[in-house]
């Protein structure tokens, strides 16, 4: 990837367990912190019921975008380091089915259409997703999904129920940029 050219990446993140604020924020931080990653941007955060397997409790739900020097396989590496930091439990693990500390998922990487055995982008069910929907529509309404033809806003309003969104939570997600740490 020419590094000289910063592309635009959106990854939704959630968690359900222990203090979700702080796992959220940490991953936000995480991100922030990680070299040719040149600014992480928060939605607000919403809650939200668990949809599929339940767990411990309801999510915290955001979406981070993201400027970065990283191709998508590097930034999908480091969010699962991430991920893996913050202790979210093994997918394969039938007993903690629905746990997770943090759950992020590169969502769109530019207008790029991507995939492999690790990765596919844009996320395949990120159209059928309030929780990813919602805040990623605060973001970038008007992003416009390379598959389906469609921007954010509208997918959203053709998504036929909201059910699982609980409401906003009142609380900021901002890293502190590397300039301004001590």
């Amino acid at each position: 990837m020419d590094t000289a050219l910063a592309a635009t990446a959106f990854i939704a993140a959630g968690s359900n367990c222990a203090d979700r604020l702080d796992h959220l924020t940490r991953a936000a931080q995480m991100l922030a912190d990680t070299k040719d990653v040149l600014s992480v941007e928060s939605a607000p955060i919403y809650e939200t019921m668990p949809v599929g397997p339940t767990g411990p409790g309801n999510f915290y739900n955001t979406v981070f975008r993201l400027s970065v020097r990283l191709s998508p396989l590097e930034l999908w590496r480091r969010t699962q380091a991430i991920e893996s930091a913050l202790g979210r439990p093994d997918v394969n693990d039938p007993g903690r089915a629905g746990a997770r500390n943090l759950d992020l998922d590169l969502l769109f990487y530019d207008d790029r259409c991507f995939q492999n055995e690790h990765l596919t982008i844009p996320h395949p069910r990120l159209h059928r997703r309030a929780f990813v929907l919602v805040p990623l529509c605060d973001l970038a309404p008007d992003w416009h999904h390379p598959e389906l033809g469609h921007t954010v806003r509208e997918l959203l309003d053709m998504l036929p129920n909201r059910l699982e969104m609980l409401g906003r939570i009142d609380a900021d997600i901002r890293p502190l940029p590397l300039a301004t740490r001590a």
